[in-house]
């Protein structure tokens, strides 16, 4: 599918049916798919091929403003475990702004992301947004086969393994420090 006047990246695209299995690739226009349409439109035969990128986005969608409430879904699929970055940004209008970040079980059921009372939640870092004055701010990155862990300004760091249990005094309290992402999952907070 071609979508005109899209600046998205190519997504691949599902059906409310989920009888319905006809692959969807959505290409926009900017994206190669003005392209593909003349050569199609010229009887051209088009063979694509979808190949690996070491700096793919795996997903991205931006709505027209002021769209009200619907659903907007999209699949990827992850090779191999490791940690990938989400990014949720979103906008309000007129101070209405409702959204929630789920995941879609085989049987259409919905899971949100990090919720705590439901083991099979998508685990992720929560984003905060501090403002300026000093106050503590902790940062993960991808490091190796680890996380890198820093932290400005004052703060304890602290860690549990399951969300909605007891924090606990982080063993190693060096800033920075890597920690490897193998074995049973950890949470890490920092507490000033």
């Amino acid at each position: 599918m071609i979508t005109p006047e899209d600046i998205g990246f190519p997504f691949r695209i599902g059906d409310i049916n989920s009888a319905v299995t006809i692959p969807v690739l959505v290409i926009a226009e900017q994206f190669g798919g003005a392209a593909l349409k003349t050569a199609l439109n010229a009887g051209t035969k088009v063979t694509a091929q979808i190949s690996g990128d070491p700096a793919t986005r795996i997903a991205e969608w931006d709505g027209p403003k002021g769209f009200g409430a619907l659903d907007v879904n999209f699949g990827f699929a992850v090779a191999e475990p490791g940690i990938y970055p989400l990014r949720l940004i979103t906008g309000q209008e007129a101070g209405n702004a409702n959204f929630e970040w789920f995941s879609i079980q085989p049987d259409g059921s919905r899971i949100l992301i990090n919720d705590i009372s439901n083991a099979a939640a998508l685990r992720t870092f929560r984003a905060r947004t501090e403002s300026a004055g000093g106050e503590s701010r902790l940062s993960v990155t991808k490091s190796g086969t680890g996380v890198s862990l820093s932290w400005t300004g004052p703060g304890t760091l602290e860690e549990t393994v399951a969300l909605g249990t007891n924090w606990t005094t982080s063993p190693s309290q060096a800033n920075p420090q890597v920690v490897t992402t193998s074995g049973q999952a950890k949470y890490f907070r920092l507490r000033n």
